[in-house]
């Protein structure tokens, strides 16, 4: 049963978060001075964090607050044929990423790496550029991997199938993920909604959000270490 305190956590995910970080969070980190982009990073990174987190936790204790079981918010955990296939398909992209970053690392064609550079130009201020901001970004990656999984996939996902069939809540709960990344522009938002979209399928064919979280997190740290690896190469530019 939906409480009034489901209604408020799901408007802070999909609407007062996002909103937050499409009109202040971003547009304060690209406009940040020359000289303190990098203290504007790990701002940023630690902000965000503290977000998720934040949310995350706030929603585990409205879980247990209601004794609802772990299972329907998707940390319980299942040994099937289903949960074998979903992770044989989340290893095997992970092993395919890892191949085509050795072959980047091998590339060098400067004209290759510049176009690269150039895909990842829309969200240059986010990216690391130093070894300082790349450790931070790894601890930011892994809170993405655990809090957004929890966040957009259990949650969510178990809030919108109380009104709706599991498909629905499914595909509603991706394009929310994708609007929560609105500051990344048209582009990133289709791109980050259909990544959600598979995380959701990974988790409702597994039955458990262990998978997608692990995915989650290393998408973020194999982004974030190729960009951080050609970011580096130059100075910190204006975006």
């Amino acid at each position: 049963m939906l409480t009034p305190i489901d209604h408020v956590l799901v408007g802070a995910i999909a609407l007062l978060i996002p909103l937050y970080d499409l009109l202040v969070w971003y547009p304060r980190l690209v406009n940040a001075p020359a000289g303190s982009r990098g203290r504007s990073r790990l701002r940023a990174y630690n902000e965000g964090m503290v977000q998720q987190w934040g949310l995350a936790l706030a929603t585990l204790v409205v879980w247990h607050t209601q004794a609802r079981s772990w299972t329907d918010l998707g940390l319980g955990f299942s040994l099937s044929w289903q949960f074998a296939l979903a992770l044989a398909l989340a290893l095997g992209f992970m092993v395919f990423s890892l191949w085509q970053r050795a072959e980047l690392a091998q590339e060098s064609e400067t004209e290759a790496r510049d176009d690269l550079r150039a895909q990842l130009q829309h969200l240059r201020a986010l990216l690391p550029h130093t070894a300082r901001e790349w450790r931070r970004f790894q601890f930011l990656s892994v809170t993405a991997g655990i809090c957004e999984e929890l966040l957009y996939r259990g949650f969510l996902i178990w809030y919108l199938a109380t009104m709706l069939p599991t498909g629905v809540a499914l595909v509603i709960a991706g394009a929310l993920f994708g609007m929560a990344h609105a500051y990344q522009g048209g582009r990133g938002m289709v791109q980050t909604g259909l990544v959600g979209l598979v995380m959701g399928v990974l988790y409702l064919l597994s039955g458990s959000l262990w998978i997608p979280m692990v995915l989650h997190a290393f998408i973020d740290l194999n982004s974030g270490g190729i960009a951080f690896a050609l970011l580096s190469e130059e100075p910190d530019q204006a975006v």
